[in-house]
């Protein structure tokens, strides 16, 4: 009898013990909830301090939450960030004005950067640029739909990219052509481009300005080629594997921005052939035709002052 008292007293000391340690746990928990609470609440707070500190749409958010909370703040940071620009000239009338890159997205996209060219009137969203042959242009349809490159270099954004940026509104194309004496021609058209089912087809719309005679093809609609997707005018050829890269091709003569880029000229005349040229300007075959540097740009066709207003009118409550 005096054994069972006994084990019964161990026992119930053990179940006090227990309960105290559970009333510890329980204490624990609460302030533990207590101080998540207090975090969630400052959180706010802290990360609108970063945003009036951080440059306006820069894409490097400093991120300088504990290491417990990492993952869940960050996600909130990326909430409550600023929503992004849909373009370079967004950019521009929100006051920046400085060249270089920028993360931008389109409504429907995901975020991507891209290269801002500011100017005295606006921002150019650069969709194509060559300018030491440091890249391969003769590449395949996938290549050219997601882009490829350095967008501090040679590069080609890409045809998704670009048709998320012109789908919802009228964008003028810029195509600036440089050749090896310096000298420099432009020009600049209304355009429009379609969606992938389309071949992502550019229609021109009209010449805007510059000096450049038109040779991309007498504002038709061309599909877009690559010398695994043959989608050119040309019944008998494919343009992009004769020429070598992917463009809008109509009947493979008359302009390649996309071709190869040479620093001396081939001996042989379908090595020619290949080269980046826009026929209006310097030819095809000669020995001066072969271009230096190339750039494309985007720019909303609404003037600066006129998507300014534009902007006001749409935050406006009534």
């Amino acid at each position: 009898m005096a054994l069972m008292d006994a084990q019964n007293t161990r026992i119930e000391a053990l179940l006090q013990k227990t309960k105290q340690q559970q009333y510890k746990l329980d204490k624990q928990s609460l302030q533990i909830k207590s101080l998540q609470s207090k975090v969630n609440l400052l959180i706010p707070f802290h990360l609108k301090d970063n945003k009036t500190q951080s440059p306006k749409w820069r894409i490097n958010l400093k991120k300088s939450f504990s290491h417990a909370n990492q993952s869940q703040n960050a996600s909130m940071e990326s909430a409550q960030t600023q929503r992004l620009p849909v373009d370079c000239q967004q950019l521009f009338l929100e006051g920046e004005r400085s060249s270089g890159l920028f993360q931008i997205q389109p409504p429907g996209a995901q975020p991507f950067k891209v290269h801002c060219d500011m100017t005295a009137e606006g921002a150019w969203t650069v969709i194509q640029r060559r300018v030491d042959g440091s890249v391969d242009f003769d590449q395949l349809w996938e290549a050219y739909k997601n882009g490829f490159g350095d967008l501090n270099g040679d590069f080609w954004l890409g045809l998704e990219k670009i048709y998320s940026i012109v789908q919802n509104r009228r964008y003028n194309l810029l195509i600036e052509l440089e050749d090896w004496e310096g000298e420099k021609q432009l020009i600049q058209f209304l355009f429009s481009l379609g969606e992938e089912n389309t071949a992502y087809t550019l229609s021109l719309l009209g010449p805007v300005s510059g000096e450049l005679e038109n040779a991309v093809g007498d504002f038709r609609q061309l599909p877009f080629s690559t010398r695994d997707q043959d989608h050119d005018l040309k019944a008998d050829t494919n343009c992009a594997k004769h020429l070598s890269g992917g463009w809008w091709f109509s009947s493979c003569g008359h302009a390649n921005l996309n071709g190869k880029y040479f620093r001396s000229i081939p001996r042989q005349r379908h090595e020619r052939k290949q080269g980046i040229f826009w026929k209006t300007w310097k030819g095809r075959l000669d020995q001066s035709y072969f271009l230096w540097s190339t750039d494309a740009g985007l720019m909303s066709s609404l003037s600066p002052c006129t998507e300014a207003r534009k902007r006001e009118g749409s935050q406006d409550p009534h």
